[in-house]
């Protein structure tokens, strides 16, 4: 889900540190890595993307994931 610079998937302990730090950093406490997937999972359907797009988007097999955990 987020690409380093060299196009390859970051590993995903260092990009929940680093997101941590920075998140700890702001007034939104509680914020979790998680929750962006959300956020992106409600722009994509604002935008029209059907629930497939967004499943295969996210990564789901099955898009009843996607749209009863996300939708």
């Amino acid at each position: 889900m987020f690409p380093s610079a060299a196009e390859t998937l970051r590993d995903p302990d260092n990009t929940r540190a680093r997101i941590r730090r920075v998140v700890a950093q702001t007034p939104f406490t509680g914020l979790h890595l998680h929750d962006f997937r959300h956020y992106v999972a409600g722009v994509l359907d604002d935008a029209g993307l059907t629930a497939r797009e967004i499943a295969d988007y996210l990564g789901h097999e099955r898009t009843s994931t996607t749209q009863e955990d996300y939708m």
